[in-house]
């Protein structure tokens, strides 16, 4: 294992081991999905052998047991859909990853011969692509050299737009909610969650509906909108957004979690706005401040140093009025 692809063995040099028949759960505690790979981002583009909706990819993978010819299978987890296939990826079919879904893969374990290593306390550079590369000979002596997709390391959470009068600025380890959107497998303990209060001048997020205007205070106490800008990810770019409204920074008892672009079908569409309608009860909300927040998450989602996934997002909080009759005094 390490920087180089097909011959590069920078971190891990060459362990010799023997290939298995594949015929044995990896893990009992793991249930049903002992019985498959563990799961890849991406979905087989090969004929499905049958479609079903699954909320979990356990019963995904219950319904692929239950056929003799079942190898493989894809489970979505923001669609809940559920696909199973009679190959596996390689000449049979290529993954294809949509980072507007949630689709991972998984093989059946027992279709062939395999050898599975586990690596960890290593010293892996952030913004680096490391490549798993396995020789690999039969009783002839024929050999051939396989090497992985690569991996890219990050270490970083996303970078925000113009920041000013910053009055928060922390970075910890956060549990993991098990939102489709945060892709929980294993979370790590490391430090993954960066939260940033955000002050007057920010251009990071704005109040309205209005592109990079801050509206400071409205009239209108049915309906609230934020816009945002600037975000980024330089290693593996976003994965999506979601927004809230509270009466305190970062809560949501005036409008809940939600993601703004959950109804679009690609990221080219997003507008990266969030609207909140109807608010509160007949007459809406009450005058007073309302605070609105942004998180977003990168596209990464894969193993760090030691056990455990990555999820990093970020959390912005900016602040406006609320008004139902006149503006604020001076």
């Amino acid at each position: 294992m390490g920087k180089g692809k097909y011959a590069g063995d920078g971190i891990v040099g060459l362990v010799d081991s023997s290939l298995v028949h594949l015929e044995h759960s990896r893990e009992e505690s793991l249930g049903k999905l002992g019985d498959f790979t563990m799961g890849r981002l991406g979905k087989l583009m090969a004929p499905v052998l049958k479609e079903t909706t699954r909320e979990t990819d356990t019963e995904c993978a219950q319904d692929c047991l239950d056929l003799a010819n079942c190898l493989s299978f894809d489970h979505d987890g923001l669609s809940d859909k559920c696909l199973l296939h009679s190959v596996i990826h390689g000449h049979d079919g290529d993954l294809h990853i949509d980072y507007d879904s949630a689709w991972h893969h998984y093989e059946r374990i027992g279709q062939g011969h395999g050898a599975e290593f586990r690596h960890s306390g290593l010293d892996m550079e952030h913004d680096t692509v490391y490549y798993f590369n396995a020789h690999v000979s039969n009783s002839l002596g024929y050999l051939r050299i396989f090497s992985s997709d690569g991996t890219l390391v990050d270490r970083t959470t996303p970078e925000t737009g113009v920041l000013v009068n910053v009055t928060f600025n922390e970075t910890t380890a956060e549990g993991c909610s098990v939102a489709a959107s945060q892709r929980c497998i294993e979370p790590t303990a490391l430090p993954n969650h960066q939260l940033i209060i955000d002050g007057m001048n920010s251009q990071t997020l704005f109040n309205g509906n209005q592109p990079a205007i801050d509206i400071r205070w409205t009239r209108d106490a049915v309906f609230a909108a934020a816009n945002w800008m600037g975000f980024k990810d330089s290693q593996t770019g976003l994965f999506g957004f979601e927004w809230r409204m509270g009466t305190k920074i970062c809560e949501d008892d005036t409008w809940s979690t939600r993601d703004p672009h959950s109804h679009l079908h690609s990221q080219d569409d997003w507008d990266y706005m969030g609207t909140a309608f109807p608010l509160g009860g007949p007459k809406g909300l009450d005058e007073g401040w309302w605070v609105a927040a942004v998180r977003l998450y990168p596209r990464c989602a894969a193993h760090v140093s030691g056990p455990g996934r990555a999820n990093r997002p970020v959390a912005c909080a900016g602040m406006g009025t609320l008004s139902p009759s006149a503006p604020p005094s001076p």
